[in-house]
């Protein structure tokens, strides 16, 4: 009689015990390929006790169950504590950020401005356009001076025509106007 569980019985008498323990003795090849467990020592429950488990409505299934439940609560409790300090982390993380984007506010308060930005940009526009036209001025009066200087290089050669060395300082000039018109950064 093998027991998966225990169930409590009634005690066995001197000679059923007696009996039973001729019949567990093994002869060489009669050997069973499990031994089963049998209590020898009687045992006695109060009968309070055998009334109570068979009157019993609990059930291993329903104990389960009871144990399930338990669990699920004990770890909803444990994530609902996660979560609230989580959010408690997160207002801290939150607050701290506001009040250091606050303190930067406080020190950027007149850069950031931004009347100020679009002023400090108008002027740059300003700067940059008297800045391109006092460039195109200088370029234009370059141009006009080179013109010159070879109309003067153009004059002097056909005045002299067999003596042209006379003419090399309006050569001379020529060439450097033109190297440093060639050199300097143009817009157009």
């Amino acid at each position: 009689m093998r027991r998966d569980r225990w169930e409590p019985t009634i005690s066995p008498s001197p000679a059923q015990l007696h009996s039973q323990q001729k019949s567990e003795r093994f002869t060489m090849g009669n050997k069973p390929s499990r031994q089963e467990f049998v209590l020898h020592a009687p045992t006695e429950f109060s009968e309070g006790l055998v009334r109570h488990l068979k009157e019993s409505p609990e059930t291993d299934t329903s104990r389960w169950m009871d144990m399930e439940g338990y669990i699920q609560k004990r770890v909803q409790s444990e994530l609902k504590k996660l979560q609230d300090r989580q959010k408690k982390v997160i207002d801290v993380l939150i607050d701290e950020e506001w009040k250091q984007n606050t303190e930067l506010e406080k020190q950027n308060e007149g850069s950031l401005n931004s009347n100020l930005l679009k002023n400090e940009f108008t002027a740059f526009r300003e700067r940059l356009e008297k800045e391109s036209s006092a460039h195109q001025s200088i370029k234009n009066e370059t141009l006009k001076e080179i013109e010159n200087t070879r109309s003067d290089l153009f004059a002097c050669m056909s005045e002299n025509a067999d003596k042209s060395l006379l003419c090399r300082p309006f050569a001379e000039k020529f060439v450097a106007l033109t190297s440093a018109f060639k050199e300097s950064p143009s817009d157009s």
